[in-house]
């Protein structure tokens, strides 16, 4: 998230510098949450890093799969999505792992992979919302290539919600 915002405001409720990833989903959470809105300018200026090599994307990616399962555990509210993320984005990593996990399942019970379709039937929804709606913001054709940033994230952020689920159970 790059935003602009007064500094009382930002004093009054601070980043969780603790967090190595998911402090701007944190931020905006709590921001919405004591009554204030985030608003999208397509115009403004950002200079943002940007990883040069898939490796680090795809850890990056990962980290913030374990992230966001605490927050989404911590905070159900917030899988309702804003409007910085909305509720297709909140419940693509949900229709991956109930796709995935009935997919497994379709091995001892063949009628599941009717469920698994469903599941992959409202992932490619939520793929397509994004795209859709990306579309409407910026008007290029380029925005089609969301698909495969979507495909090639599920996966991170899967591993990780995993990874941290076992963690949770563990301790």
């Amino acid at each position: 998230m790059n935003l602009l915002i007064k500094k009382d405001l930002l004093e009054k409720l601070r980043f969780n510098e603790d967090l190595e990833v998911g402090y701007d989903a944190d931020f905006g959470y709590r921001l919405n949450s004591a009554g204030y809105k985030l608003f999208y300018e397509p115009n403004a200026i950002v200079y943002h890093y940007h990883r040069s090599m898939i490796r680090g994307y795809l850890k990056q990616q990962f980290e913030t799969g374990k992230y966001m399962t605490n927050f989404y555990i911590n905070n159900k509210k917030a899988i309702r999505g804003d409007n910085i993320n909305p509720i297709w984005m909140t419940t693509q990593p949900i229709f991956f792992s109930l796709f995935i996990f009935s997919l497994f399942l379709s091995i001892f019970y063949t009628s599941i992979i009717y469920i698994a379709l469903i599941f992959l039937s409202m992932l490619i929804i939520d793929f397509s919302l994004g795209v859709y709606f990306a579309s409407k913001k910026t008007k290029k054709l380029f925005v089609v290539s969301l698909y495969l940033l979507y495909v090639v994230r599920i996966v991170p952020w899967f591993c990780g919600a995993m990874v941290r689920l076992f963690q949770r159970r563990n301790t």
